[in-house]
């Protein structure tokens, strides 16, 4: 994993995640890992997926965006929130 190379580069201030939406949830946990105290951690697309009638489709990519909302949101190092413009972008704070 080409972000492993980065490890020796950090802590960082900022991280914004917009790759492979199925490995969402390991890009946040290395964006955790290496963001300091107060850095903001971002991915595009939260609400990929996303019907207000329906929920979230079943498909894959929806359900790894959906279980990273979810994983997030009670994530007791991170105070975040969806920024509801186009399909959401996923901004958290590391606060611990």
């Amino acid at each position: 994993m080409l972000l492993a190379n980065l490890v020796d580069e950090g802590p960082f201030d900022f991280v914004f995640i917009d790759a492979n939406k199925s490995s969402y949830n390991d890009y946040f946990a290395w964006g955790i890992h290496i963001t300091r105290k107060g850095g903001v951690i971002a991915a595009h697309n939260a609400f990929h997926g996303f019907s207000s009638s329906g929920g979230y489709k079943n498909d894959q990519i929806s359900q790894a965006i959906l279980t990273l909302n979810r994983k997030i949101s009670s994530d007791p190092r991170l105070i975040s929130t969806i920024f509801p413009a186009g399909d959401g972008t996923l901004v958290s704070v590391r606060v611990t």
